[in-house]
C-alpha cells in the first residue's frame, strides 16, 4: 500500500541530496534500471561524504561551540540578536547531522542503511502478496490513514526540497549570517579592507552556507524518511489486519479476505519491521530524543514569535515569524508519527487480537495463538526497559534485536535477505489441511 510512494522518496531523497552536494559528496545513489538504491563503497564521492562529516566533527563544530560559548558570555553583546540566534541554529543542526553522519561514514553504515529499507520495502511487498483477492475492500479507515501517512511526508519533503534552500540563502545573505559574522570576527574586513572586499565575502559566505545547509538537512530528512516509513507501515497495515466488526462473530471477517495464518503472518512480519526500525533509530542515537529536541526547538521557537508581538518590539521580523511556525510545523509533525501514530498502532494490534478471538473462538489453537501474541510497537526511547514493560517479553523466545542481512545469491548481487532462524523463536513448520493451508512458518 505505501511501497511505491516512499520508493519514489527514497529516490528524490538520494537525488537530492547529490543535488545538494554539488554532485560531489554524498553516500547514495539511484539506479533507475533496477529502481533501487546502491550503496557507495568506496569512490571519490563517498569519500568526500566521509571528509566533509569529519571536518565537521572534528574542526567545524568545536568553532561553532567556541564562537555559541563567546556569544553567550560577552557583555554588551557584540553581535545582533538575529546573529546570535542564527549561530545557535547551526550548531544544533551540526550536530544533528554528526550524530546520523557517524553512522553513515562507518565502512558498513550507508550499506545497513540502504539493507534496513529494502528489507522494510521487502516485508510490505510479502504482506501485499500474501492477500488472496486481488480487488479488496480496504475499509474507509484504511483508506484515511493511507492519505494520512502520504500527506505528511510529501509536504515535509517539499518544505525540505523548495522552502529551505530560499531561506538558507536569505540567511547566508544577510548580514547576521553566522559564517559572515564569525569571518567578521576573525579579522574585521570591513573596516580594514576596501568597500568591495564585505560584498564578495557576503557573496561567497552566503554560497557556502546555502550549499552545507541544504546538504545537512536533506541528508537528516533522508535518514528520517526510514523511520517514518516504518511507523507508517506499521500503522496502516495493523488497521488493515483489524476485522470488520459485526455483533455476531460469525458474521466478522478479515479484509482482502485473509485467513487465520496470512494474518498471524503479517502480524509478526509487522513485529519484525518494528525491531528493524527501532534497531536503526537506536543507532541513529537523535531520533530517540525527540522529546527533548522538539520540547526545546518548539519553546525557543514559539517564544521569539511571541517576542515579535510584545510593544517593545520596534518592528517585527515576518522572516522570523515564518522560519520560527516552520520549526513548530515540523516539531508537531515529528511528535504526531513518533507519538501518535505509534500510540495508534498499538492499540490496533490490541484490537486486532481481540476481535481475532472473537473470529476464530471456536478454534482452540487459533485462541492460543492469539493468546500469546503481545502488542506490536516501535521503540523510540533510549531505555530498552520501557519496551519491555509495555510489551513484556517477546513471543515464544526473543527473536534476535539486531536482524542482519546476507546477499541472497538467486536474486542479484545487490538483492539481501533477512538472516534470521525462525526455529530459536519458537517457530514451527506445521502442515494443517483443516485451515486449508499447507506446509507454512508458524507459531
Amino acid at each position: 500500500m505505501l511501497q511505491e510512494i516512499f520508493r519514489h522518496h527514497l529516490r528524490r531523497g538520494i537525488l537530492v541530496t547529490k543535488r545538494s552536494g554539488l554532485y560531489l559528496g554524498y553516500f547514495l545513489d539511484w539506479d533507475d534500471q533496477i529502481g533501487r538504491a546502491i550503496p557507495l563503497r568506496g569512490g571519490l564521492n563517498y569519500r568526500l561524504f566521509q571528509a566533509a562529516s569529519s571536518f565537521g566533527m572534528f574542526l567545524f563544530l568545536p568553532i561553532l561551540f567556541l564562537r555559541c560559548y563567546q556569544l553567550y558570555v560577552t557583555d554588551p553583546p557584540v553581535e545582533s540578536k538575529m546573529a546570535i540566534n542564527y549561530t545557535f541554529v547551526a550548531t544544533f543542526l551540526m550536530i544533528t547531522f554528526l550524530q546520523h553522519a557517524a553512522v553513515l561514514i562507518r565502512p558498513d553504515g550507508q550499506k545497513s542503511f540502504v539493507n534496513c529499507y529494502e528489507a522494510i520495502l521487502n516485508l510490505e511487498r510479502d504482506m501485499q502478496q500474501s492477500i488472496p483477492e486481488l480487488y479488496y475492500d480496504r475499509g474507509a479507515s484504511v483508506d484515511r490513514a493511507v492519505a494520512m501517512v502520504t500527506l505528511f511526508p510529501k509536504v515535509f519533503f517539499h518544505g525540505i526540497d523548495y522552502v529551505v534552500p530560499v531561506m538558507f540563502l536569505i540567511v547566508g545573505l544577510s548580514e547576521s549570517s553566522p559564517l559572515y559574522t564569525l569571518l567578521r570576527a576573525i579579522y574585521n574586513f570591513e573596516k580594514f579592507l576596501p568597500h568591495y572586499v564585505p560584498f564578495i565575502v557576503l557573496i561567497l559566505s552566503g554560497a557556502a552556507t546555502l550549499i552545507v545547509g541544504t546538504g545537512i538537512l536533506c541528508t537528516i530528512s533522508l535518514c528520517v524518511l526510514i523511520l517514518c516509513y516504518g511507523i507508517s507501515c506499521l500503522y496502516v497495515w495493523t488497521l488493515f489486519l483489524v476485522p470488520f466488526y459485526c455483533r455476531n462473530p460469525s458474521f466478522m471477517k478479515l479484509r482482502g479476505g485473509l485467513s487465520f495464518f496470512d494474518s498471524v503472518k503479517i502480524y509478526r512480519e509487522l513485529h519484525v519491521m518494528t525491531l528493524i526500525v527501532s534497531e536503526l533509530a537506536r543507532e541513529f542515537l537523535n531520533p530517540c530524543m525527540h522529546y527533548a529536541t522538539c520540547v526545546v526547538v518548539s519553546t525557543l521557537a514559539l517564544y521569539h514569535v511571541i517576542l515579535q508581538f510584545m510593544p517593545q518590539t520596534v518592528t517585527a521580523s515576518p522572516f522570523l515569524i515564518g522560519m520560527c511556525s516552520m520549526a513548530l510545523g515540523i516539531c508537531v509533525m515529528i511528535e504526531f508519527f513518533a507519538i501518535c501514530l505509534i500510540a495508534r498502532a498499538g492499540a490496533g494490534s490490541q484490537l486486532f487480537l481481540q476481535r481475532s478471538k472473537r473470529l476464530h473462538g471456536d478454534n482452540k489453537y487459533a485462541r492460543k495463538v492469539f493468546s500469546a501474541l503481545l502488542p506490536n510497537s516501535i521503540n523510540l526511547e533510549l531505555i530498552r526497559s520501557v519496551d519491555t514493560l509495555k510489551n513484556g517479553p517477546y513471543f515464544r523466545g526473543d527473536i534476535p534485536s539486531s536482524p542482519h542481512f546476507v546477499p541472497n545469491p538467486g536474486s542479484g548481487q545487490n538483492e539481501y535477505k533477512m538472516n534470521v532462524d525462525w526455529t530459536k523463536c519458537g517457530w514451527k513448520n506445521v502442515d494443517d489441511q483443516k485451515y486449508g493451508k499447507g506446509k507454512t512458518w508458524m507459531p
